[in-house]
């Protein structure tokens, strides 16, 4: 019970005297899908409904919740004694809600059954039809389709936590995670238009790194994938943030599938002599053209895409806002893909830099942080309050 909010509680003990209104009923419902605490909830509801057992209202949450947690046969037996009582008191209101639930509770069972025989016709090897990689995120994506649940594409700036953060996503919207990119490149990689058909018909997420460039834009637009998040980082911080995951690795081949230019001597110098090289001869391609590159399609008042640009200081700052806002972006109901306490602001694989804003004003030598603001244009900085 300490991990049910004070709110929470005094609308469910007032239930016991009253019944609820439809508005406490809908706050309540918001405040359990947020937390999504629902074993400890069933288990107070359980002890105020000795309390007060005739209370439809209770029931009927206790119902939802049991829903919410996949236990579907209980779930309808509960309902059907809240429906029974509602009808007793004529309680029109929670009849209508009890109504609404029941047909949730039959359309689960029909796509459990679905999975079930879809499951049944899958040998032990699973040959691909679609972008779907194994024969259960075939029938998740299935099940996301038929439930109305469109594929979710994020192009993000390398380094800026976008696997941790599309794989998040895929809880929320219960879709599995697929591959979009022609290549998997570390920081750079074009958009496969045949994979972009497949995606476009919903039920899948995932990011790529793919620049603004007219092979990119073409599969975007012929596929109809039009609607997409920019997820943008500080490009001095991303910058440092990538060169702790390319040398996580230690290896000489792997760096040259970062930078297949590295020079021959570069495992042999020292980090400040590495960065060097990378200010002066990556920084200004992979970050600050591909973000300006972006920019510049998002803000042309003739494109045809339908873009949210977020940035990782937004979902460093407030990551069930930031999560929520994409959600809304998709115009998904939040009650049926609710965000909840299943949020994690922690970036994996972890790296030196740990998801720090700054570090990299500890890190760099003072001609270095001169360098790179030289580099960064103030109109970038302004546009997204990243400090100078």
């Amino acid at each position: 019970m300490d991990k049910l909010s004070t709110n929470m509680k005094d609308i469910i003990l007032s239930s016991i005297k009253t019944s609820l209104s439809k508005e406490d009923l809908q706050k309540t419902l918001d405040l359990l899908l947020k937390r999504q605490d629902f074993d400890t909830t069933i288990l107070l509801i359980d002890i105020l409904t000795d309390y007060d057992p005739d209370n439809e209202n209770l029931l009927f949450l206790k119902a939802m919740l049991l829903l919410e947690n996949n236990h579907l046969d209980k779930s309808e037996d509960t309902l059907s004694k809240a429906t029974s009582l509602s009808k007793a008191k004529q309680n029109e209101e929670t009849m209508r809600e009890c109504d609404l639930l029941l047909k949730k509770i039959k359309s689960q069972k029909d796509l459990i059954k679905f999975m079930d025989v879809k499951l049944s016709q899958f040998g032990k090897d699973y040959e691909p039809t679609d972008l779907a990689a194994t024969k259960e995120d075939l029938v998740k994506r299935q099940v996301a389709i038929n439930r109305g649940t469109p594929s979710i594409l994020m192009i993000s700036v390398a380094r800026a936590g976008s696997s941790t953060i599309i794989r998040q996503i895929a809880k929320i919207t219960k879709t599995p995670r697929v591959e979009v990119a022609s290549e998997r490149t570390p920081i750079e990689h074009d958009m496969a238009l045949g994979y972009l058909y497949d995606f476009s018909r919903g039920g899948g997420v995932t990011y790529v790194h793919s620049r603004a460039n007219k092979k990119n834009l073409h599969a975007l637009s012929e596929s109809q994938t039009t609607k997409f998040i920019l997820h943008l980082r500080d490009p001095r911080q991303a910058f440092l943030s990538n060169y702790y995951r390319m040398h996580a690795e230690k290896s000489w081949i792997y760096n040259r599938v970062y930078y297949n230019d590295l020079p021959i001597d570069y495992d042999q110098k020292s980090f400040s002599e590495q960065i060097d090289w990378q200010i002066e001869n990556v920084y200004q391609r992979y970050w600050l053209s591909w973000i300006e590159e972006w920019c510049d399609i998002a803000e042309d008042k003739n494109n045809k895409f339908n873009i949210k640009i977020i940035t990782f200081e937004e979902f460093k700052k407030n990551p069930i806002a930031y999560y929520q806002s994409i959600v809304d972006f998709y115009g998904l109901d939040r009650s049926d893909y609710p965000v909840g306490n299943m949020v994690d602001d922690t970036i994996r694989p972890p790296t030196e830099v740990k998801g720090r804003l700054d570090y990299w004003r500890d890190k760099f030598n003072s001609n270095q942080i001169d360098k790179l603001q030289s580099m960064t244009p103030d109109s970038l900085l302004e546009k997204f309050n990243w400090p100078r």
